[in-house]
């Protein structure tokens, strides 16, 4: 949030919905959700038929069409540099362990050597997720070495945290302690032991 010439679009790889590219589709939506009108100033510059087919916005193009890399790259190109502050946008994206091959195949393009503009990604995956012979680990394996890959390994929440985190959630504060002890410091059980207190 603290990125003041970055733009930071969210998308998460929930493959049980059924629709290709799931994280890529998310990214494409919230750009549109925050920059109105967007997909339709793009028409000039790329076919946006790749993104509308993606998330489903467009009611005159072939159902069932595959939508082409090729055509999906250019058009994410575009939405990448309309968004772009002067370093890139920041792409985050949940649950990357269950990202399927086309959608690391799509990633790779965007932070690979030839993508069409600088971007950042944030990937957040359970430590499963990176253990050798994953489909994560094998993709991060075969990224060119002029991408930079760092792991950053997350901890726990401490009881002081946890706390500020359900009061930032509008917990009571008398329920800090037993809160901790239950969510055991995850952010995730945080929230949900909060929101089903209420």
């Amino acid at each position: 949030r603290n990125l003041p010439d970055r733009s930071v679009l969210y998308g998460t790889c929930d493959e049980s919905l059924g629709r290709p590219f799931p994280a890529i589709a998310d990214v494409v939506e919230h750009a549109e959700l925050h920059n109105p009108g967007l997909l339709k100033r793009l028409e000039a510059a790329a076919s946006t038929d790749a993104l509308r087919q993606l998330i489903g916005t467009d009611d005159d193009l072939e159902p069932g069409r595959e939508t082409s890399r090729t055509a999906l790259l250019a058009a994410l190109g575009a939405l990448l540099s309309d968004v772009t502050g002067a370093h890139g946008p920041v792409l985050v994206i949940d649950q990357l362990q269950d990202a399927g091959s086309d959608t690391l195949e799509v990633l790779g393009r965007l932070i690979g050597p030839l993508a069409p503009a600088p971007v950042t990604v944030i990937g957040l995956t359970q430590g499963a997720g990176l253990e050798a012979g994953t489909p994560l680990a094998t993709w991060l394996n075969t990224l060119s070495p002029v991408v930079g890959v760092v792991e950053v390994r997350l901890g726990p929440l401490d009881a002081s945290a946890t706390h500020e985190l359900a009061v930032a959630l509008g917990s009571p504060r008398d329920g800090s302690p037993q809160l901790h002890r239950q969510s055991g410091g995850n952010p995730m059980f945080v929230e949900h032991l909060v929101r089903d207190t209420e």
